[in-house]
């Protein structure tokens, strides 16, 4: 089972978890990987730089193509929309013939203009095969007026300048690496909280995504077998 935990998403069962898996996750999608085991000493998958960049490049150095495999794709099959309209699913026109394409559009964050750069309003959208470029080395963010009550209930025990993007006053504190960093972390979220599903073929629209909302668009896709094929 898969859940949201506040800042991150923790997957477990029997009462043990793993959290903020949803970096590691991302770098799978980016660089194709479908067959994997991870093992993790501690309830955590480590931060590394706030980013998925480190995994991805150490699962570049290491993949290997296991003779005879066959990989399964999860097509989306309909439009699949969310109570309220901040999610939906939708068929790629072009199917795996796009190479086996999720496409992520995410619109607008949800920090009240905390965090710089205008992309509150800010609408982007990438392609799997995009990811190495446009969204691996965007880091986690927050904001220096939320770390203190953040601290206080166990959250963001280890995030700096080292691993984050930090804003106060609106201002990042240091240097973006793009100049709409957060909402491209929001997508790299958004690939990796999907790649729970498997590998998705199929278009998902956001606005203000959080990892619950991610969450329950991927029960929404599977809650009837009419939403999709296995292919």
């Amino acid at each position: 089972p898969a859940g949201a935990g506040g800042l991150s998403t923790v997957v477990g069962a029997g009462g043990e978890g793993v959290g903020t898996v949803e970096h590691m996750l991302a770098a799978c999608a980016a660089v194709g990987l479908d067959n994997v085991a991870v093992v993790v000493d501690g309830g955590e998958v480590p931060g590394d730089d706030g980013s998925a960049r480190g995994f991805a490049d150490a699962m570049r150095g290491a993949l290997r193509e296991l003779p005879g495999a066959r990989r399964r794709h999860v097509v989306v099959a309909r439009v699949v929309e969310l109570p309220g309209g901040r999610a939906r699913w939708s068929p790629v026109a072009e199917g795996i013939g796009r190479g086996a394409a999720l496409v992520v559009r995410v619109g607008g964050l949800d920090f009240g203009g905390r965090v710089g750069g205008g992309v509150d309003g800010e609408v982007i959208e990438v392609e799997r095969g995009e990811m190495r470029g446009e969204v691996e080395p965007a880091r986690t963010f927050g904001c220096v007026e939320d770390a203190e009550e953040l601290k206080k209930r166990g959250l963001a025990m280890g995030a700096g300048l080292h691993n984050a993007l930090v804003f106060e006053g609106g201002r990042p504190v240091n240097t973006p690496r793009f100049h709409n960093e957060p909402l491209r972390h929001k997508v790299l979220d958004c690939f990796g909280d999907l790649r729970l599903g498997g590998v998705i073929v199929g278009v998902y629209e956001v606005l203000r995504p959080s990892h619950a909302l991610n969450l329950q668009a991927l029960q929404a896709l599977f809650a009837d077998p009419r939403n999709y094929s296995i292919v």
